[in-house]
């Protein structure tokens, strides 16, 4: 009887599940394996495909050093140890050799590995090798790609961050030559039934964030002409069908979407293709902050879709005359950590 009480007071407590957790069993000499955290597996598979990419930074035939600082400086955020032993900002002498072997030795550790691991691997095979910048602009839209599938199973906070650091890859990929995907279609994102109210939010700001672009795309065709004004006239038909996809899915959710403004506040005034352009940037720049603020609120197919519409939206904002930056549609890295 006293064993009896002895056990039931200990499962009580929850010290029985404790001990044996601990090994307080006797009879097993060896430790069992520690579970690795996604989020923590996931920062070691991006940030090995970062370290290898920084490598190929460092033997390019071109030199491109703005762009490099900015996939730095993602890295630091992503997987701050890699960064470290790649000696950012920037990899030199033996730390670089330090780096490039640690990045051969987790490259090797993945053979076998799940698919995403062994993309994170792949990219560093061939990293010591001088390239070209189409090298590079494959291996940053690889690493687009592997950013926009590890964020499916982290937390809000790391996703809202490998979403932003796909889209400055995506970025620096455009810049080096390679191809900016096709958008996406609006009418095929998931219509989830029963949002939780920060999905819902997020889907509110998104219509309010769409309504205000498809004003000032009116706004900024009516200064624009030839090519230019063409590619208004197709990014304001894009804005709308995302806005009208957007007002679908709220409704089917059971909520009443937001109605737009009358009008909206300009930031400056736009009286010609100049302060258009910049308009547009600007427009471009707020979605993204947006879309990355969904990726957080979101989880499965609404999160991928957000995280698509950041990229998407930071690339537009090249084509109207926008520069590559760290962590698009992030204010400030330390609020994605």
């Amino acid at each position: 009887m006293a064993v009896l009480l002895r056990r039931r007071s200990l499962l009580s407590a929850g010290l029985l599940t404790v001990l044996t957790a601990c090994g307080g069993t006797t009879g097993h000499s060896g430790a069992s394996a520690t579970a690795v955290d996604p989020d923590t597996a996931a920062r070691r598979r991006v940030g090995t495909a970062m370290t290898a990419l920084v490598t190929g930074y460092e033997n390019s035939r071109e030199e491109t050093p703005d762009l490099q600082r900015l996939l730095v400086a993602e890295l630091t955020a992503v997987d701050p140890g890699a960064a470290r032993a790649a000696g950012a900002p920037g990899t030199t002498g033996a730390a670089k050799a330090m780096a490039t072997a640690s990045a051969a030795a987790s490259a090797q550790a993945t053979i076998g590995a799940s698919p995403s691991a062994r993309a994170s691997a792949s990219a560093t095979s061939a990293s010591a090798a001088p390239v070209g910048n189409a090298v590079l602009a494959a291996r940053e839209s690889a690493l687009a790609t592997l950013c926009a599938t590890e964020l499916l199973a982290v937390s809000p906070a790391l996703a809202r961050l490998l979403a932003s650091v796909s889209a400055g890859a995506a970025q620096r990929a455009v810049v080096l030559g390679a191809q900016a995907p096709a958008a996406s279609d609006p009418t095929s994102a998931s219509a989830p039934t029963r949002p939780s109210a920060a999905e819902l939010s997020s889907l509110q700001a998104a219509l309010g964030a769409e309504d205000a672009a498809v004003y000032g795309y009116g706004v900024i065709g009516a200064q624009l002409s030839g090519s230019d004004r063409g590619l208004a006239s197709t990014d304001f038909d894009l804005h709308r069908a995302h806005r009208d996809a957007l007002s679908a899915r709220i409704t089917a959710a059971g909520a009443r979407p937001q109605a737009a403004a009358a009008a909206y506040l300009l930031p400056f005034d736009v009286t010609d293709a100049g302060s258009a352009r910049r308009l547009a940037t600007l427009l471009e720049t707020r979605l993204a902050a947006v879309y990355a603020n969904g990726v957080q609120a979101a989880t499965g197919a609404p999160r991928s879709e957000a995280a698509t519409e950041l990229r998407a939206a930071a690339l537009r904002s090249l084509s109207w005359g926008g520069t590559p930056t760290a962590f698009p549609g992030l204010p400030d890295p330390a609020s994605s950590a």
